[in-house]
């Protein structure tokens, strides 16, 4: 429950703090008093978003402090989940600073906003006065059987496999989308692998082509050089080893006359062996170089289609062409298992699908045997707030064939009539502003009875309606306060007049500023306080009697 509020610096509060209490606890106030920046600041430390033009003085920042006593495991499993430390008197505050940054506390702990989103929905309900208007809200209406029907946990597995089943279905498109994409380029791939192919490459060997094709392009000229040659080493008159054999000779006639000499004889000696290994070489490569016009034009076509390549794709290398090769193979495999792929998220669908269409059939079986008993309740506690003629159905129903949609395979509709012989039809056609009211407190009265949160507030749900009804309305609030801790807004006097615990919002007003105010009332200030709702700025003493009348009664 919500043990106390603390606002600082807040639209028209400079500082406030009330304790509530267990049981039912109103607040009333005239018009324009502040009823509801009240229920703006408490929203603030639920996760409701900052505005700045809500602080008070600009210059100071806004804090909002609510102490929270907690009683069920959900709120102490929050606390594990999140790694905080858990304190059955858990403080939660909200500091705004002027250039508009927030920050959020539990116990002293930063926290995020989201995470103070989830952890208020285990604490507090907040019905205002436009949440009527819900009414017509599939999410709402599939919210009240399912709460009722205590279908929270099969809900969340069925929300989260049909979030799978999106998922799933959204990568199955983009599969398909990727894989008629693709196909338009397979053909492409397909050619340009098929070109590289054909060369049959071989890194080793390809790349000394242009050695062989530069000799056999030269084959004749070498061949008329090299015979030129070893025709002049040893063939010709006069040739190079003869004349080296007649200095040999002549030398060695008076080598024994220096030892120099000696070396001559022997380095002419030498030359004459090795120009006779030279000739003997180059008779081998003429031997070997063949004038062969055929290979010629082999190698020729060959390097040209591998420069072709080169050029188109922009590389330098046969070893870049046979990684362009594999590359491209890469590709042409991955779209030829597109199909694999679409096949088995297919079947994953299938199966999910199979799963969710379980799941669904468990929620709307659930959801129809609990109907009956909604129904009778609602209409009983309807004739208690004084509509003893309504009539209500929840009108469940599933399409053919049938469809996964995000709350199961049903439809709903609540289906309302307010007096005998009047047609029932959908609640949003025939139901009046306070008729709407009592039947979103009757459905709150139900739902907060299957729920575990110790605290609900409502905000004027007494609209339009007056006389024996408000009695009736604050007799149902008030039974709701033995469960829960109730703090009803309300402006009309039969209904304060059932509560525990009664405080009064009121404005204060300097020769600066005004401000907006809120306390407790004593026994005869909340006599005064009906008194006034009752008969006005100065009521009667009829007007105070009444008031008296009915704290005796309700209170």
């Amino acid at each position: 429950m919500l043990k106390s509020l603390r606002i600082q610096n807040y639209a028209l509060i400079d500082e406030i703090e009330i304790d509530f209490e267990k049981g039912f606890n109103v607040i009333t106030g005239e018009t324009g008093a502040g009823k509801s920046i009240l229920l703006g600041a408490l929203e603030l430390i639920l996760g409701k978003r900052v505005d700045t033009s809500v602080l008070f003085d600009p210059a100071k920042k806004c804090i909002v402090e609510g102490i929270f006593l907690l009683n069920n495991q959900k709120q102490k499993s929050f606390f594990e989940s999140h790694e905080l430390d858990f304190d059955k008197e858990t403080s939660i505050r909200r500091e705004i600073s002027s250039n508009g940054k927030s920050r959020a506390f539990i116990n002293d702990t930063p926290v995020t906003i989201h995470s103070l989103n989830d952890f208020s929905g285990l604490l507090l309900d907040i019905h205002s006065q436009y949440q009527s208007l819900l009414l017509n809200d599939s999410e709402f209406q599939f919210s009240i059987l399912d709460t009722f029907a205590e279908n929270k946990s099969l809900l969340s597995d069925y929300q989260n496999t049909y979030t799978s089943l999106i998922d799933l279905k959204k990568k199955l498109s983009q599969l398909e989308t990727n894989e008629i994409n693709a196909k338009k380029d397979l053909d492409y791939y397909a050619f340009q692998q098929q070109e590289i192919v054909s060369l049959n490459l071989d890194a080793g060997s390809d790349n000394k082509l242009e050695d062989e094709l530069l000799i056999l392009s030269n084959a004749e000229k070498i061949k008329d050089t090299l015979n030129q040659l070893i025709f002049s080493f040893d063939e010709s008159e006069n040739s190079l080893l003869q004349q080296l054999s007649a200095a040999r000779k002549q030398i060695a006639e008076v080598s024994n006359y220096n030892l120099q000499l000696e070396s001559f004889f022997q380095k002419i000696e030498s030359l004459e062996i090795e120009l006779k290994d030279i000739q003997n070489e180059m008779s081998s490569f003429s031997d070997k170089v063949e004038i062969d016009n055929e290979r010629l034009d082999q190698l020729t076509a060959r390097l040209n289609a591998i420069n072709h390549l080169l050029s188109k794709h922009h590389l330098n290398s046969v070893d870049d062409l046979i990684s362009l090769e594999i590359e491209l193979q890469d590709k042409i495999q991955h779209i030829t298992s597109l199909g694999d792929e679409i096949n088995l998220k297919q079947k994953q669908i299938d199966s999910t699908s199979e799963s969710l269409l379980q799941l669904a059939t468990k929620l709307s079986k659930d959801r129809k045997k609990i109907i009956p008993e909604l129904e009778l309740k609602l209409t009983d506690l309807l004739a208690m707030v004084g509509m003893k003629k309504a009539t209500l159905k929840f009108d469940l129903n599933q399409a053919e064939p049938i469809e996964l949609k995000e709350y199961g395979i049903d439809s709903l509709s609540i289906l309302f009539s307010s007096n005998k012989g009047v047609p029932i039809q959908a609640v949003s056609k025939v139901a009046s502003g306070g008729e709407l009211s009592r039947l979103m407190l009757c459905i709150k009265h139900i739902l907060a009875g299957s729920s575990l949160l110790p605290s609900i507030i409502f905000d004027e749900i007494d609209l339009g309606i007056s006389g024996e009804i408000a009695f009736k309305v604050g007799e149902l609030l008030s039974s709701m306060s033995a469960r829960h801790q109730i703090i009803a807004i309300t402006h009309l006097p039969q209904v304060a007049s059932f509560g525990s615990s009664h405080f009064l919002v009121y404005k204060t007003s300097d020769q600066k500023t005004t401000h907006t105010k809120l306390r407790k009332l004593m026994y005869e200030e909340r006599i005064l306080e009906l008194a006034q709702m009752i008969g006005g700025d100065n009521p009667s003493k009829m007007a105070i009697e009444s008031a008296k009348e009915l704290v005796r009664n309700f209170s």
